[in-house]
């Protein structure tokens, strides 16, 4: 009767003791289902003509040797990355190149200069060669109100300033375009500071901001003070503030 009731107590010793361990697993899962909450990205989508293979996401805005990049198979074109993000940050995409004839050679396409990696689902399609807009995320889609509103001016700037450098001497074109130059860069201000108030709870405005380090001190504080508290705690806030 004793030896029943020891290996009883066994029994019941072992199954609480797995319990115990799977329920600390499962709150360990659950506290980093936690952490992560909100933190979750996703960039999927589909490149018509992209061959088959890797595809690579460059957690950077320019190509350094220190740069994480992070690779997914790409199927008929279709591909998916995730992970996990604290705020915003530019990213660059990375095919295998091709030559004229159509033959995979060393090397990638890239895509940059427009994309925002920031939780939530990114959605990219487009063309191998020619990548359409990205969207999905609130991040990419405030980022694509600025940049499509300054796309005519951006355009505009560098026509005029691709001319004065092809001039040699100083003559009256030389003034006039450095003229129009100055035009230029004011409606480029407009539309900062239009989307700076209108966006001024978004770290996105902040991102746009750091691009205009050459402004002076003055003005980038004046548009750094316009943005919310939370803005300017943010990594991108945080970034900008070191160019005021």
């Amino acid at each position: 009767m004793k030896t029943t009731v020891k290996s009883s107590m066994i029994l019941f010793v072992i199954a609480f003791l797995c319990q115990a361990f799977q329920n600390r697993n499962a709150n360990a899962e659950d506290f980093s289902y936690l952490q992560n909450e909100g933190r979750e990205y996703v960039v999927s989508g589909k490149i018509i003509g992209a061959p088959n293979g890797w595809f690579y996401l460059a957690h950077s805005e320019l190509l350094k040797k220190d740069m994480r990049i992070d690779s997914t198979k790409i199927t008929g074109g279709e591909f998916k990355f995730s992970g996990i993000i604290e705020g915003i940050a530019p990213f660059i995409l990375g095919l295998p190149a091709r030559n004229d004839k159509g033959e995979i050679i060393r090397g990638s396409m890239l895509y940059r200069g427009s994309l925002l990696l920031s939780p939530g689902h990114l959605r990219i399609e487009g063309e191998y060669g020619q990548l359409s807009k990205a969207h999905g995320t609130t991040a990419q889609n405030q980022y694509n109100i600025y940049t499509e509103n300054n796309r005519i001016v951006n355009n505009r700037l560098y026509t005029v300033q691709k001319k004065l450098n092809g001039l040699n001497e100083n003559n009256n074109e030389k003034a006039r375009l450095e003229n129009e130059i100055r035009i230029i860069e004011t409606k480029q201000l407009d539309f900062l500071e239009k989307h700076v108030t209108e966006y001024r709870d978004s770290e996105v405005s902040a991102f746009i901001l750091s691009k205009f380090a050459t402004l002076d001190g003055k003005t980038l504080k004046a548009f750094y003070d316009r943005l919310s508290i939370e803005v300017q705690k943010s990594n991108s806030g945080k970034k900008l503030f070191q160019l005021i």
